[in-house]
């Protein structure tokens, strides 16, 4: 075979021209052949020589018969007839076959390597090339498609395979190069199917919807259209998030193929991403097996989501607002015993979305716990999540820990109103005032004023600007600026009248203010507006038992306990009725010493009240015991009484009546009368057959009287008061006492953490007995300022600490000894360390004058309060 190919190439030298066209045949069918058969006989210097030459003879690059693409065998390729053929060789058009069916099979390994190495060593023959970067793309191998564009000349290149790029550059979100591939493309051939659902998908990932709806249109054109251009419809509509087209298109889908499981799935997840999981829920009952785990996961968490914001509606039995809320606690739950690793991603969001159901369902508790949980495991928790950590913890008075908390969710999603409200409460709570004013401020001017919603022809009070400004105006309450609030609350009222969350807040104020009646007309305004409105309803009660109607309070605020019981002003009120069916002690312990014998050198006392249980809501009874004793130049007294008496309750009423029994062994009785007219005067009466007003130094005479009162005070506010009082003691020893006081108190400055309020205390006295053998001035007056300091050290919720500093001083006149200076200085503390216990103590250092002389005092007092 040699020698005649050699033999034939001396004749073409002999008569080039004459012989051109039979070289050419020669080139094209039979020399090749020749090659291809003796290839494996010529050693390499031998096959070099035989390429030059023929390219010569011939004016062009040798090129052989032309090949099936993707045609290469691997070394090993078992269709091969040699089993260690060279890398360079060319393969017959059998093993053409063998490599396409092994590369359509899926074994793309062996086709790859072996049209890589022919691509490399073949330049010139494109074919290669292209195969090449078809089967990569065959096999998903992008990167490596991608990596042979700059050898690819794309307007030259064949239609299948500037598809392949396109789907590469796709795949690897390379869309501008993806787009102008398939433009190419569709240059040289504008009908072409693949090209055209190339480019229109490759628009829409890239988020031109508008364009791959315009660049799909000559495919959709047709009656019925294709099914891949339904296929990429509805893929676009899903990318414009249009899922009700999307829907639309998996119908026209299923018209064509009614068992498309593409489009049963779609279908499915359209509805559910409409909004409709429950739906979507329903629809995958019927058709379960077109969907993978991940789709059902998403449809039972997002079928749990829902549930949960549906248990937020309002419902008109408030028994059943919770139903949904604890389906979806129950469903969720389930869910999660279903995923044996409780951290893999759907896991966590199961158990985020439990997290916010537990709140939702006042199941604070078990909130905090699944936060905590997450919150070890290093999960990065979304900021919906993260507000309903904060709200929990918020709710089981831990504010320190709900800020941070709330304080991330809401930098995450700071259009929340919810959260920005959350955040706002949390810094009030935490004592953190000039936060939680700066923040609900910024809140406020955030929001503006009115909106139009779509549709509407006329503008309409934006309700979260509203729902900002009333807290805005709360918390100036919270910083103990009533006044201010009451302002705000009462513009808002003016400009939104049926509004009820104005209306309830404004009547809130009063509350605040020490105007329960006024509060009780707000509420009922707003309760006839809005018969449900559970602020007003719980409002209501707090006010009706201010006014000392604890019957109708108790009344009224049973059904919320058992509505509402979770609620947190429910729960307050629950607990101050609970708080007042328990028992409860009083006791005040005082005493001093002093320089004059006046009132005694030394002198120590008591006065305590145990109240029992109540036997109704306006009736308890009690026992009062008094007890005090002094040292006196000549000797030591002592003087104490036991009672036991009833105290009464009523609307604007309330008596206290006991027949008690002292040191004389006579029986006592005392009465005492208050009745509030309305919201600023109260009216107060008492008679006492056994006064604890007679001088001790008179019980040390065996002198004895009673006296009768009366006083009238008006409240103006929360900062001021101004009172009078008339008494009149009747003495034993013929003695007869009469005494006129006036007392008044103004604020002159408050903020949360300091208070400074100035009182007034006048005081005169007229004496019957001239030569009483206790202290008795015919005539005696005083006029006295304080100045009242007190600075809130700690608070927490119903635990604080005061401290208060008193510093008073006026002038004394006493008849026939002139008038002369007197001053007090006090300290005190004062605990609360909840609304059942708190404990007061305190000194004081003074200065009296009694029948001109100054004596100089130093006392102390110590009071408790319990119920218990």
């Amino acid at each position: 075979m040699g020698k005649m190919f050699f033999s034939i190439a001396g004749m073409v030298g002999r008569g080039r021209s004459r012989w051109k066209y039979w070289l050419v045949y020669i080139r094209r069918h039979v020399l090749w052949v020749c090659i291809i058969g003796e290839m494996g006989r010529f050693n390499q210097l031998q096959y070099s020589f035989i390429l030059v030459v023929t390219a010569l003879l011939c004016d062009q690059p040798l090129a052989g018969p032309r090949l099936p693409r993707v045609l290469m065998l691997d070394y090993d390729c078992p269709g091969c007839n040699r089993a260690h053929a060279s890398p360079s060789q060319p393969v017959t058009e059998a093993e053409y076959k063998q490599l396409i069916e092994l590369a359509r099979g899926g074994d793309y390994d062996r086709a790859i390597r072996r049209l890589g190495v022919l691509a490399k060593e073949f330049p010139g023959e494109l074919r290669f090339l292209y195969d090449y970067i078809t089967v990569l793309g065959w096999a998903g191998r992008d990167e490596q498609v991608l990596e042979q564009l700059p050898a690819i000349d794309i307007d030259d290149a064949p239609a299948y395979v500037t598809d392949a790029i396109g789907k590469s550059a796709r795949n690897r979100r390379q869309y501008d190069t993806a787009i102008r591939i398939y433009r190419s493309a569709l240059k040289k051939q504008p009908g072409r199917r693949q090209s055209i659902l190339g480019l229109a998908l490759a628009l829409a990932d890239k988020g031109d919807q508008e364009a791959a709806l315009e660049a799909l249109q000559p495919l959709l054109e047709p009656a019925p259209a294709p099914l891949p251009a339904l296929e990429a419809l509805a893929y676009i509509h899903e990318t414009r998030h249009d899922f009700t087209a999307a829907l639309s298109a998996y119908d026209r889908i299923l018209e064509l193929q009614p068992g498309h499981g593409g489009a049963r799935r779609g279908r499915i997840l359209a509805a559910l991403r409409l909004g409709m999981p429950h739906l979507a829920s329903e629809m995958a009952q019927r058709d379960p097996d077109v969907l993978t785990a991940a789709d059902r996961r998403a449809i039972e968490g997002d079928l749990a989501a829902m549930t949960i914001r549906w248990g937020r509606l309002y419902t008109a039995d408030p028994h059943e607002r919770y139903r949904d809320t604890d389906k979806a606690i129950e469903l969720l739950r389930r869910q999660l015993g279903a995923y044996p690793d409780k951290t893999s991603p759907a896991a966590v969001r199961t158990r985020l979305d439990l997290m916010v159901a537990y709140r939702d369902r006042y199941r604070m508790e078990e909130a905090v716990a699944i936060h905590k949980a997450l919150e070890s495991e290093g999960v990065d928790i979304p900021g919906y999540a993260l507000a309903a950590a904060g709200d929990a913890y918020l709710y089981l008075h831990r504010a320190g820990a709900a800020v941070p908390l709330l304080e991330a969710a809401f930098a995450r999603q700071p259009d929340d109103i919810d959260i920005g409200m959350s955040l706002f409460y949390a810094y009030a709570d935490s004592g953190d005032l000039d936060a939680a004013l700066a923040h609900i401020d910024r809140l406020a001017a955030s929001q503006p004023e009115w909106i139009r919603p779509p549709g509407a022809s006329r503008r309409e009070w934006n309700p979260d600007r509203l729902q900002a400004d009333i807290a805005a105006a709360l918390g100036r309450a919270f910083a103990d600026d009533l006044e201010e609030a009451q302002r705000r609350l009462t513009a808002l009222a003016g400009q939104a009248p049926t509004n009820t969350d104005v209306r309830k807040e404004l009547g809130q104020i009063y509350i605040w203010r020490g105007w329960p009646r006024l509060a009780l007309d707000e509420f009922l305004s707003v309760l006839t507006l809005e018969p449900d409105h559970l602020g007003a309803r719980a409002g209501r009660v707090e006010a009706l038992a201010m006014t000392g109607d604890l019957a109708a309070a108790d009344a009224a605020l049973a059904p919320l306990v058992e509505e509402f019981g979770e609620n947190v002003e429910v729960r307050r009120l629950e607990r101050r009725r609970r708080t007042r069916q328990m028992r409860e002690l009083w006791v005040q312990a005082l005493g001093g010493s002093s320089t004059g014998s006046a009132e005694g050198s030394d002198d120590l006392g008591y006065e305590a009240y145990l109240y029992g249980a109540p036997w109704t809501p306006a009736l308890r009874p009690f026992v009062h015991g008094y007890y005090a004793e002094a040292t006196y130049p000549d000797k030591s007294v002592h003087y104490d009484r036991l009672g036991l008496g009833l105290h009464y309750r009523a609307r604007d009423l309330e008596l206290r009546g006991e027949l008690d029994d002292g040191s004389n062994g006579d029986p006592g009785l005392a009465v005492q009368l208050a009745w509030s007219a309305d919201d600023f005067w109260r009216l107060q009466a008492g008679l006492d057959s056994r006064s604890d007003d007679v001088p001790l130094q008179a019980h040390g005479e065996n002198i004895h009287g009673w006296s009768a009162s009366l006083g009238v005070e008006h409240r103006f506010d929360e900062g001021r008061t101004l009172g009078l009082r008339l008494q009149y003691l009747d003495f034993s020893d013929g003695n007869r006492r009469r005494t006129l006081s006036v007392h008044g108190r103004q604020r002159l400055f408050g903020s949360p953490r300091y208070k400074l309020d100035a009182t007034l205390y006048l005081y005169r006295q007229r004496n019957s007995r001239a030569d009483a053998p206790y202290f008795n001035p015919s005539r005696d007056s005083s006029a006295e300022i304080a100045l009242v300091n007190e600075w809130l050290t700690y608070r927490h919720y119903e635990k604080s600490f005061r401290q208060r500093l008193v510093v008073g001083a006026g002038r004394n006149r006493q008849r026939g000894f002139g008038t002369d200076t007197i001053w007090s200085l006090s300290y005190e503390h004062h605990w609360d360390l909840s609304d059942r216990l708190g404990f007061s103590y305190g000194l004081s250092r003074l200065r009296s004058v009694y029948d001109g002389v100054a004596e100089f005092g130093d006392r102390f007092f110590l009071r408790l309060y319990a119920r218990f």
